[in-house]
């Protein structure tokens, strides 16, 4: 009876023996692959940090490649802001030491287009101030020739005081101005196009205005 009582128990303290070694297996098992040690787990942040960078840099370059592929040629990316530009526009060139080649070349680029825009407002304005109200028109001064826009029947056309008077036919209004053949074909009747390409653009965007 004794030996009996033996068997079965050992026969039933086996399998939790084994399940018991099976539990202490699995835990040696997660500790050997997570370590929650403190200086472990800053550890692997750093390593989650240093990877991310990684990735946002590969990242960074892929689209600095494909936005230099598609920029067309012979341009260069822009580098200074708007409001980079306004602020050292009126610093002596002397103070770019920072600046690098393209921020330069970006910044003369600015410089020019800003001077060109000045000295086209200048024109603009003289030009502006120099109307005179005629009896059918208005007149205006612009590159030391005198102008006016004549609107008699249907036959629209600038007429430029010369000797002879040149007439610049057209058709429309303000930036809509198209060329027009006149009705007159004489030899001083030219197209609207045949006028300075700033007088073009100046009776474009200015076009009401030297209508009063």
């Amino acid at each position: 009876m004794s030996t009996h009582v033996n068997k079965t128990q050992k026969s039933k303290s086996q399998p939790a023996a084994h399940a018991v070694s099976q539990r202490k297996s699995g835990d040696r098992t997660t500790a050997h692959l997570v370590n929650n040690r403190p200086e472990a787990i800053v550890q692997r942040k750093l390593q989650e940090i240093t990877n991310s960078r990684r990735q946002t840099m590969q990242l960074k370059n892929e689209q600095k490649v494909v936005a230099k592929g598609a920029q067309p040629k012979g341009t260069i990316q822009r580098v200074l802001t708007a409001n980079e530009l306004q602020e050292w526009a009126s610093v002596p060139e002397a103070e770019y030491d920072w600046m690098d080649d393209a921020e330069k070349e970006q910044m003369g680029r600015y410089k020019s287009t800003r001077a060109d825009q000045a000295e086209q407002n200048r024109k603009w304005t003289a030009a502006l101030n120099s109307r005179v109200r005629g009896t059918r028109c208005v007149s205006w001064d612009f590159g030391g020739k005198n102008y006016h826009v004549n609107l008699a029947l249907g036959e629209y056309h600038i007429t430029e005081e010369a000797s002879p008077k040149i007439h610049y036919f057209f058709s429309g209004f303000g930036e809509d101005i198209m060329d027009k053949t006149s009705g007159n074909k004489g030899k001083d009747d030219r197209l609207f196009s045949a006028l300075p390409s700033d007088v073009q653009l100046f009776i474009k965007s200015n076009f009401a205005a030297l209508l009063l």
